[in-house]
């Protein structure tokens, strides 16, 4: 999932966490961490449904408000 407003971009993406070594969705983004919702930091078990749905309607929300556009949807 991803929104993107002019130059800047947030997204929805797997990686390997490098604190547990498992496969993990999480916001990644260019912009200021700090100016950004809190549940944007928290890394998903790939195997945690509810917790990526969660994740994901935080995005859409902010993305919204923030008027940035929706350019890719998983």
């Amino acid at each position: 999932m991803l929104f993107q407003k002019g130059n800047d971009f947030a997204e929805i993406t797997q990686a390997i966490s490098a604190n547990t070594n498992d496969t993990v969705w999480y916001v990644h983004t260019n912009l200021d961490w700090e100016n950004l919702p809190v549940e944007f930091r928290a890394q998903v078990s790939e195997t945690d449904q509810e917790g990526l749905e969660k994740l994901k309607n935080a995005l859409v929300e902010w993305a919204d408000r923030k008027g940035f556009e929706l350019v890719l949807k998983i």
